[in-house]
């Protein structure tokens, strides 16, 4: 299994952070590997609300499943991941930041087949892609008309 953690402050409103990440339909927004995520389930985001994505590795299409499993609007959200090659756990906390909201992420990621023999690979490369995830999106929400004052 391999760990990621990392953590970010982004300029914005704890409830407007808390409420973009939690619906992942809006994760094409930051993430570039996905192309596209549909909300399953109907009603509100929360326990029990189902995404399916769709992403590209080596240039082939993969599909995913993710499962909300906790929702703590706005300090806490973890979600299930379950790839073809993976299992991930993704725990996310939310909080004050003397310049917005400080936002933690913690993933355990079990690789499944194959792919177990890649676990230092996937723990390497899933750092360096969540740091940009998440880099990506402090510069989303950041130039939202509800982002940093002053802008």
């Amino acid at each position: 299994m391999a760990r990621i953690h990392g953590e970010v402050t982004i300029e914005c409103p704890i409830d407007t952070v808390f409420d973009h990440v939690a619906d992942r339909t809006k994760e094409p927004t930051y993430n570039p590997r996905i192309g596209e995520s549909v909300k399953l389930t109907a009603g509100p985001i929360g326990v029990g609300t189902r995404f399916r994505t769709l992403s590209s590795a080596g240039g082939r299409p993969v599909e995913g499943l993710i499962d909300v499993t906790e929702y703590a609007r706005p300090s806490r959200l973890t979600f299930r991941t379950y790839l073809p090659t993976a299992d991930i756990e993704d725990t996310l906390q939310f909080g004050p930041a003397p310049t917005g909201t400080r936002v933690a992420w913690d993933w355990s990621v079990r690789p499944v087949g194959p792919a177990r023999l890649l676990s230092p690979l996937i723990a390497a490369l899933g750092r360096r892609r969540q740091t940009a995830n998440w880099t990506t999106l402090k510069r989303h929400l950041e130039q939202r008309p509800d982002g940093p004052p002053g802008r």
